[in-house]
């Protein structure tokens, strides 16, 4: 069961396909990670919003129309209170994904449950929604200082906040660099931090 991190909308060809800073990638991309052998897609990050709302729903539609899972935006509240919950070889496994901004770009009051944003009080209530329901909680974070090769003193806080709250995996994305992993032992379980897996593909050039 294959995870990616999508840092762009699929708006459509209307307004452009664009790059930094507003994002806009044509819908092939998402055939192509369906044929590339990915199941499930992160949209919660900060270019969630480049193309407005109206951007942010048609990428889950296009996605999902590819036959991609998404997680960390929902095109109604209803969706956004499901949790992903999946049966992997008999593993049960629930995931979860934040980010901790839009760049600004504001989320209109009435369409707050669009993106999951980086609110620990909110974090630590799916965390214990979802833990009764499964063997183990997979938490992605978008978060940290873009090209630090080392996580933030926050981004270590709230990973072990987390970790003892009852998730078991903690995967981050953001800094576009790797940063280290760490084994965190809590209680009688080794847990698992990721702070910042890099890039897989990427047209950055110069960092």
């Amino acid at each position: 069961y294959s995870i990616t991190n999508l840092e762009t909308p699929l708006a459509g060809p209307e307004t452009g396909y664009t790059g930094y800073p507003l994002f806009n990638s044509p819908d092939a991309i998402a055939d192509t990670l369906k044929r590339a052998g990915f199941d499930l897609v992160v949209t919660a990050n900060n270019h969630t919003m480049d193309r407005g709302h109206k951007g942010a729903l048609r990428t889950i539609e296009v996605l999902q129309k590819a036959g991609l899972e998404t997680v960390g935006t929902y095109k109604s509240e209803a969706e956004s209170q499901t949790l992903l919950v999946k049966d992997i070889n008999g593993i049960e496994i629930g995931i979860i994904a934040y980010s901790y901004g839009t760049n600004g770009i504001p989320v209109r009051d009435d369409k707050s449950y669009l993106i999951n944003l980086l609110d620990a009080e909110e974090i630590l209530r799916d965390i214990s929604r979802l833990k009764p329901q499964v063997d183990v909680v997979i938490l992605i974070l978008h978060w940290g200082i873009e090209y630090m090769p080392e996580p933030t003193l926050e981004q270590r806080n709230m990973a072990y906040e987390f970790l003892t709250a009852g998730a078991d995996i903690i995967i981050g994305s953001h800094p576009h660099v790797i940063q280290e992993m760490e084994i965190v032992r809590i209680g009688d379980k080794d847990k698992l931090v990721i702070y910042s897996m890099g890039n897989f593909i990427s047209h950055q050039i110069g960092e």
